[in-house]
């Protein structure tokens, strides 16, 4: 604390206190004598100066002590000629007389006999200041003067203590005042004669006496404590008014109230390591805070609000406790705690620590800095950095590709290395993608993906075209596919020939040869070379050219689901040979009970839905394929829904369970045999008559010709290709294909419902079956027969090459045959 330079003339001290001081004056006084109305010189004997607080005993001396007797006594007040006290002792001892006046009357009496004798005066007040004149006489000697001079102290009144414009009460607190901070405070009196002095004390200690005086006649001291300490906390300041040592001095005082910093801080629990995505909890402590200290948190700087304060009674001590969640990115980094009081400038306590974050590992993979990862090609050396951050330190480091674990071969090639993995003369298989895994103590951390692009030069892409379908002087096109990276970027054709070296047909970037075939020399096998910037392929593609036709007929065509619960759901079957082009496929689905066609549709895959179709009701379904050239035989499946299935009769069931019996085998043996037999004979009587009958109308012939219509049930004449004979029968039965009670199978790869498929007359024997027929006005059937009571003649006229037997087209009878059937 340090106080203001005043100057060191000071006011209250010229004043000083009061002493009783003899003055020393002229000995002689006038005296104005009304009775005798004469202006006496006298000689006064002595001067006395006489100080008295108010309200206290005035003593004023007189001078009577002589050889000659006193008679007389009067006591004067200046500017007075009429004694204000008379003491006549001139009738004796016993009879002395005390005259005093009315204004002293009751608290006045002179003392003869004190030494010295004195006029004693209560209950002083200012107004009996003045000069008093003390008249002896005696019975020789001349009359005696003695003058005193009184003085009334008019004790001081209350200090009044001012802090700014505020009058602060005796005995409060004053402030408060921020710690290192100014304290101005005024002090003033109003009252007291002679002019009071003012001190200031603090602890009763001296620590400013200068004052001043106002033109209000008001005296004030000033105090400035500059610098306040915490030790002046409570202080007690006391401002002193005195004006005389025989008054009593008049004091009023304060305290001093204070805003302290933060004295300590202390953090607690920051030391250990941190477990990253875990709550923790760190303690901060301020002591000496008045009011309770402000705390605030940061971590690398950023806040944290997260956090409770509390404070003991007396808000020294405040406890902050910080909950929050380490991150990985928080490792060695500053926590941080702050303590301030807000109404204290410059009052900042800070505390930090430097925490440990432990968490997996995080890993991250990278091609070796000097590596061009966008050109590396088949032979090239690579490499890989596993780049990691892991508290506490990675204990095992592995590495992937394409999910398995890679260990180091230096026979293939594969050296690992802490965290590098090399690969020495890449090829096509180390392409793919590569992890890399690290471990600690606290868990597994796992890079992302990172992709290896080995190039490398074109070779033949697998699944691709490798037959194509070619018509003489018709353009073909014939797409090259390689796989190749980069891009290749030229290709090379070529014819292959037999008996020379391929000759080259074309060259250029285009994947696609435009091909025109002119002869049947000119098909064959077309090379393809590709070539990029790596290299040019080693083994060319090689593509078959043949001459395009009609596809085969799709196989193995089945109801996989067979008689489920709900009915057959989809039909599906393997494509055939697609004749050199591409094939599209046709279902056709017939009612067998009505002949009405339920479903018409085509797809470019073998496989077709039936979930629409109703339940209950028997289905033909036709399959064929067809491209440009084209279509193939048909291919017939029937199967019944799961509804009439259930409500067949039971004999029916019974009889598709139980097959064939003996019997009925060996009678549709011996009855083919008689049908061929029959059918023979029958053939050469018309092949003779038809050469006789050339030059009539055949198309009048076919017409008349028909079926043996018998109520229900009719003949169809079915042709199979030489050589698979009845084969399908049993294939058909093996697969489970869904048959009718009353339906007896047949080779279901070369029947066209409605119409007959072949390939030339001399390749396909007779067959007979009894089918259920469907009307003849919903069925396209161009075989008739003439009524008999058991036979049927029908003419099957041979399929030209890549057509169809169109109903009543019959060109050519000369090559037909006929076919005898008997009706069981």
């Amino acid at each position: 604390m340090a106080f203001s330079e005043k100057s060191e003339f000071s006011p209250c001290l010229s004043m000083g206190r009061h002493p009783l001081v003899q003055l020393s004056g002229l000995p002689w006084v006038a005296l104005e004598s009304r009775e005798i109305n004469l202006l006496h010189v006298v000689l006064v004997a002595s001067v006395h100066e006489r100080v008295a607080a108010e309200k206290n005993i005035a003593s004023l001396p007189c001078d009577v002590y002589d050889t000659d007797q006193l008679t007389l006594v009067l006591w004067f007040r200046h500017g007075s000629n009429v004694p204000i006290y008379i003491y006549d002792a001139r009738a004796g001892v016993m009879s002395e007389s005390h005259r005093p006046s009315e204004s002293i009357r009751g608290r006045a009496r002179f003392l003869p006999h004190q030494k010295p004798p004195v006029l004693q005066i209560q209950e002083v007040s200012v107004r009996d200041e003045a000069s008093y004149i003390c008249r002896v006489d005696f019975q020789r000697q001349p009359t005696r003067y003695t003058k005193v001079n009184l003085t009334i102290i008019e004790p001081p009144g209350r200090p009044i203590i001012w802090d700014g414009n505020k009058k602060v009460s005796d005995g409060t607190l004053v402030g408060p005042f921020p710690e290192g901070g100014d304290l101005r405070l005024k002090c003033t009196v109003d009252t007291g004669r002679p002019r009071p002095t003012l001190v200031w004390y603090r602890n009763g200690v001296t620590i400013d006496t200068y004052c001043e005086k106002s033109p209000d006649y008001r005296v004030f001291n000033e105090l400035t404590l500059s610098s306040l300490e915490r030790k002046d906390l409570n202080t007690r300041l006391e401002c002193i008014a005195s004006n005389s040592n025989l008054t009593v001095d008049e004091i009023s005082s304060v305290r001093i109230d204070l805003y302290l910093k933060p004295a300590n801080i202390s953090l607690e629990g920051a030391d250990q390591p941190f477990k990253s995505g875990m709550n923790s909890t760190v303690r901060c402590r301020v002591f000496g805070s008045r009011p309770a200290a402000s705390v605030y948190w940061t971590l690398a700087g950023k806040s944290l609000s997260n956090h409770s304060e509390q404070s003991d009674a007396s808000g020294n001590i405040t406890e902050s406790i910080l909950s929050f969640w380490p991150e990985v990115s928080d490792d060695q980094e500053f926590l941080t705690c702050y303590a301030e009081n807000p109404h204290v400038e410059s009052s900042r306590l800070t505390v930090a620590r430097k925490i440990s974050v432990h968490y997996p590992p995080e890993v991250r993979i990278l091609f070796g800095k000097t590596l061009n990862a966008s050109n590396i090609k088949v032979g090239d050396d690579v490499y890989f950095e596993c780049d990691m951050k892991a508290n506490p330190d990675t204990l095992k480091i592995t590495w992937s590709h394409n999910g398995e674990t890679m260990t180091g071969d230096r026979e293939r090639g594969i050296i690992v290395t802490g965290g590098t993995l090399i690969l020495q003369s890449v090829t096509r298989g180390h392409a793919g993608f590569y992890q890399c895994h690290a471990q600690n103590v606290h868990g597994h951390g796992h890079s992302s993906e990172l992709e290896l692009s080995v190039k490398y030069p074109p070779e033949c892409h697998p699944d691709q075209r490798w037959t194509y379908g070619a018509t003489l002087g018709e353009v073909v096109y014939v797409l090259c596919q390689v796989k190749a990276d980069p891009p290749p970027t030229r290709y090379r054709w070529a014819f292959n020939t037999s008996t020379s070296p391929p000759l080259v047909i074309a060259k250029g970037k285009e994947e696609t040869l435009t091909y025109i075939p002119k002869s049947h020399l000119e098909l064959g096998s077309v090379l393809c070379w590709a070539e990029n910037s790596v290299g040019s392929q080693g083994s060319p593609c090689t593509y078959t050219l043949q001459e395009a036709g009609p596809p085969d007929p799709p196989r193995d065509c089945r109801f996989p689901n067979g008689s489920s619960s709900s009915g057959p759901q989809f039909v599906e079957c393997e494509p055939g040979l697609d004749g050199g082009l591409s094939q599209s496929f046709l279902l056709q689905v017939f009612d067998l009970d009505t002949g009405n066609q339920v479903y018409n549709a085509s797809s470019p895959v073998p496989r077709f839905d039936l979930t629409e179709l109703p339940e209950g009701i028997s289905y033909s379904a036709i399959l064929s394929a067809f491209n440009q050239k084209g279509r193939s035989e048909d291919v017939r499946l029937d199967a019944r829904t799961a509804k009439l299935l259930e409500h067949a009769p039971p004999e029916e069931s019974e009889k598709k369970e139980e097959g064939w019996p003996m019997t009925q085998f060996l009678v549709v043996l011996a009855s083919l045999a008689g049908i061929f037999i029959v059918g023979s004979i029958c053939a050469v009587v018309r092949v003779r008559r038809t050469r006789k009958a050339r030059t009539k109308s055949t198309a009048k012939t076919n017409d008349e010709e028909g079926s043996v219509e018998k109520p229900g049930e009719s003949l169809h004449l079915l042709s199979l290709p030489q050589g698979r004979g009845t084969e399908n029968e049993d294939e058909d039965e093996e697969e489970g294909v869904l048959r009718a009670p009353d339906i007896i199978t047949h080779d279901r790869t070369r029947e066209n419902f409605g119409g007959v498929m072949t390939s030339n007359a001399t390749e396909y024997a007779p067959m007979i079956q009894r089918v259920r027929s469907p009307p003849m006005n919903k069925v396209n059937s161009h075989h008739r027969f003439h009524d008999s009571p058991g036979l049927g003649v029908g003419w099957v006229r041979s399929q030209p090459p890549g057509g169809v037997v169109r109903p009543g087209e019959v060109k050519d009878l000369s090559v037909g045959m006929v076919i005898v059937g008997m009706v069981f």
